[in-house]
C-alpha cells in the first residue's frame, strides 16, 4: 500500500487539472439534463419559478427552457 500524504495527493490533483485545461473551481462539467424524467424536469421549474417569484437565482444553472420560453 502506498501512502500519500493530502499535500500530495491536492498538488497532483491540481497538476492534473491544468493538464486538462480546468481552472479554479469550474472543473465539473454541468449535466445537460438530455436524460432526465418528467417529473425531475416539473421539480427544476418549479425551484426555478420559486427563486424567480423571490427575486433570486436558483442555485443551479439550467439551460433548459421554462414552459413559457419559446421552442417548448
Amino acid at each position: 500500500m502506498n501512502r500519500v500524504r493530502l499535500e500530495e495527493l491536492e498538488k497532483a490533483l491540481d497538476r492534473r487539472k491544468a493538464e486538462l485545461g480546468f481552472s479554479g473551481g469550474q472543473y465539473v462539467l454541468p449535466n445537460a439534463g438530455s436524460n432526465r424524467t418528467a417529473e425531475k424536469r416539473e421539480l427544476l421549474e418549479a425551484i426555478r419559478n420559486t427563486a424567480s417569484r423571490a427575486g433570486k437565482t436558483p442555485a443551479f444553472l439550467s439551460k433548459m427552457p421554462t414552459k413559457d420560453a419559446p421552442g417548448r
